[in-house]
């Protein structure tokens, strides 16, 4: 089995604060760590393990409490995965409806079907499901 790796967490936890356009300072001060800490996950050195700091985090950046969780724990069970497969796994396992998941997305429903059925979409309609889905956006 593949270990998750926290390059994974570093790339998701930076673009969903990007895209938040907050500073790691601000997202550090709003989830209670210090912002050494927070530049660390990003940088991929530091990994959080205590649950009540991975919800912190995942609440901060406007994603589902477990998310952190599921993003470490996922990694590892899609690694041999088609990247089709993967993508409706984690939409499943995140509980997301294909309307939920293309409102998050701003794709067509019949794209995210394309994606999940192994046809091709564009590489930038591939991240931001992705990105949707809590994973790094270069994460398939």
């Amino acid at each position: 089995m593949v270990e998750p790796s926290s390059s994974d967490l570093a790339v998701a936890v930076r673009d969903a604060r990007k895209a938040l356009g907050l500073t790691q300072q601000q997202v550090a001060n709003q989830a209670g760590i210090a912002p050494s800490s927070w530049s660390q996950m990003e940088r991929g050195t530091w990994v959080p393990q205590r649950d009540s700091t991975r919800i912190s985090i995942a609440t901060c950046l406007g994603w589902n409490p477990e998310a952190l969780h599921r993003l470490l724990d996922d990694t590892a069970a899609t690694a041999d995965m088609e990247p089709s497969a993967a993508f409706r796994w984690r939409r499943e396992r995140l509980g997301l409806t294909m309307d939920e998941l293309s409102q998050r997305t701003h794709r067509s429903i019949a794209t995210i079907t394309n994606l999940e059925a192994g046809k091709r979409v564009s590489s930038r309609t591939r991240s931001a499901v992705a990105w949707g889905l809590g994973w790094p956006e270069d994460a398939y």
